[in-house]
């Protein structure tokens, strides 16, 4: 007689219950992982309501009933993006363990390739937080050869992002705008070169044959996630570099009060990081917007760098991270900080190895969420309860994961971009 229905869900959920789950993704991600939780967005427009300018009615009695006026505000339209992850077990497999009830015959696949899966969603998440929304998982260097199999990224701490075995789509524009994406896909046989110059070499022949109007500095996406339909925006969508002149976006004409609701961008370029953190304190706490708490993320290498400038300095002060809750769930996890003090309050300074190299941020964390239905990131078992879809085109079942999810700011003017080379 065969044996008893074999459950391939409830194994997946046993291997990941979703403490576990959320853990795999924030764990290695402090800028996620210290971000506000919001699991409740069910609506299909969040109107996200910015002030930038409140009543004037002040002074003497005739003069601020005379100048008295409404206060203004700006309303960010945010929708969520829709990110899925899938895997596939083999048929044989499957019938094997539903045959003798031996639930190991999956245990060892299911739990090697989910963790995979996790751990390249964690990945995909932790870069796309520090990027614009567009997907943009690195760029090639001008100077690569596109007939050849082989091309150098132009940033060294890109190589993390790509990884043998995934599939790419070209551009070239950055994705935010969803325009400039090349018709053709290219497979990552190898990552190699040095950290400084990276080179990755492809299954196909050569890039510019597999992808038609290839150039010199396309931006390169994971296949499928291209565009602010599916990647969700991070910090340089709402607080990007401007000089008083923002971008546009999300229906707010930001021009209008651009640090108000594009965030204060500096150029600090020439400066030490101690430097720069305090420099990017005095201008948040100038804006009176330093009421919460005031986290400096920045890249593992200048990270360091302050590391060993305060220690020479004898002002070295190492404190705990706490990462945020998700609901009344606390996940116990702690990132390495040094701690500071600025004119506006102590400052958490975390090394993320997603930031990118030019790019510093202090950030009032009261001002972000992480927004989604749900859960950030979960499996998707509610058609199939018990056991995963079977594939369509192969002898395999499908286990599937999916996220409806958004970062939106309630306030970019608390926030401070800093570019630092």
């Amino acid at each position: 007689m065969p044996a008893a229905q074999i459950s391939t869900y409830k194994l997946i959920r046993n291997l990941w219950p979703r403490e576990a789950f959320m853990e795999q993704i924030l764990k290695a991600s402090p800028a996620l992982g210290l971000m506000p939780k919001d699991t409740s967005f069910g609506e299909k427009i969040r109107y996200v309501t910015v002030g930038t300018s409140p009543p004037q009615g002040l002074g003497d009695f005739g003069s601020a009933k005379l100048y008295k006026t409404a206060s203004t505000a700006e309303e960010f339209q945010v929708q969520l993006a829709s990110y899925f992850g899938n895997f596939s077990i083999g048929g044989d497999l499957y019938r094997r363990a539903k045959l003798t009830g031996n639930k190991g015959l999956l245990r060892d696949p299911m739990e090697r390739d989910s963790k995979g899966l996790l751990n390249q969603a964690r990945n995909d998440f932790s870069s796309y937080v520090h990027g614009n929304g567009g997907g943009a998982l690195g760029r090639i260097l001008s100077t690569s050869t596109l007939s050849s199999q082989t091309i150098t990224l132009d940033k060294g701490v890109d190589r993390r992002r790509l990884v043998k075995g995934m599939t790419l789509w070209a551009a070239t524009a950055d994705g935010s705008a969803g325009t400039g994406l090349l018709t053709g896909t290219v497979s990552i046989a190898s990552i190699g070169g040095t950290a400084s110059a990276p080179t990755v070499t492809i299954n196909e022949s050569s890039w510019s044959g597999a992808i038609s109007g290839l150039t010199t500095t396309s931006y390169l996406f994971r296949a499928g996630a291209f565009g602010t339909s599916v990647v969700h925006y991070g910090f340089d969508a709402w607080c990007p570099a401007h000089t008083g002149s923002p971008a546009a976006f999300l229906g707010v004409t930001r021009s209008n009060a651009a640090d108000q609701l594009a965030g204060i961008s500096l150029t600090l370029t020439n400066k030490t990081p101690r430097q720069r953190i305090m420099l990017a304190a005095q201008a948040q706490a100038d804006t009176g917007q330093s009421d919460g708490r005031l986290v400096y993320i920045l890249n593992t290498q200048n990270w360091t760098d302050l590391y060993f400038e305060l220690s020479s300095a004898n002002m070295l002060q190492m404190t705990k991270a706490p990462g945020a809750p998700i609901g009344n769930i606390n996940l116990g996890l702690n990132y390495e900080a040094i701690k500071m003090m600025g004119p506006g309050g102590p400052i958490e300074v975390v090394a993320d190895p997603w930031a990118p190299t030019a790019v510093e941020r202090l950030l009032n964390m009261d001002t972000w969420k992480m927004a989604s239905c749900g859960d950030w990131f979960h499996w998707d078992d509610d058609a199939t309860p018990d056991n995963p879809m079977l594939e369509d085109a192969a002898d395999a079942r499908e286990i599937r994961a999916v996220g409806d999810q958004q970062i939106y700011c309630s306030n970019p003017w608390a926030n401070v971009r800093v570019t630092v080379a």
